[in-house]
């Protein structure tokens, strides 16, 4: 294969290090383009402390600013392209109870040119510190993982890495392991 564009195949298949690959085997980020501007909904911003320390977990592993946090009070869910990245609690979640959130990805090439969270806040109730219910969900477990999607990472089968697919009810997952650490550094 000849040399290409990052739209092309330039080159042999990426090794995955836990990222959403595109149909060429390249793996998905931001690349360049950071820090992520990440808008938070008027339904999300009482739950801002909470989201900033979700994010600083990343920063904090690749040692860099990752995201830009702004509360944006009229945002509202579209579930679709719009051109910015929001962060949404949606109480009128359409999709199967069973997802405890959904973070999508838009991307061009091998580039991440969009990306919204969106936190089941129709069946799920999540607490900070201590669970009022024992079905409650951990917020800060559950941001940081929708987050590690936001940087491109996908599922992960190891039961202690933050990208396992499912939060139990009242478990804490929120310290990144050396594989999410060694996953972030491949690409950041």
């Amino acid at each position: 294969m000849g040399p290409g564009t990052d739209t092309t195949l330039a080159s042999a298949a990426q090794d995955e290090c836990g990222f959403v690959q595109n149909v060429y085997g390249q793996r998905v980020s931001w690349k360049s383009r950071l820090p992520i501007r990440m808008f938070i909904t008027a339904e999300a911003a009482p739950n801002e402390a909470v989201i900033r320390s979700a994010a600083q977990i990343w920063e904090e592993a690749a040692g860099m600013t990752l995201f830009d946090i702004v509360t944006e009070g009229d945002l509202t869910f579209e579930g679709s392209k719009d051109g910015r990245n929001g962060i949404y609690w949606n109480p009128q979640w359409s999709k199967s109870p069973n997802y405890q959130a959904i973070t999508t990805l838009y991307w061009s090439g091998n580039q991440i040119i969009e990306s919204d969270m969106a936190v089941n806040s129709k069946y799920y109730h999540f607490y900070i510190e201590n669970p009022e219910l024992t079905s409650d969900l951990h917020l800060r477990s559950l941001l940081i993982h929708e987050f590690g999607h936001v940087l491109g990472l996908k599922h992960r089968s190891a039961l202690s890495t933050v990208m396992w697919p499912v939060l139990n009810a009242g478990t804490k997952r929120d310290v990144l392991t050396d594989a999410d650490r060694k996953a972030l550094k491949c690409e950041y």
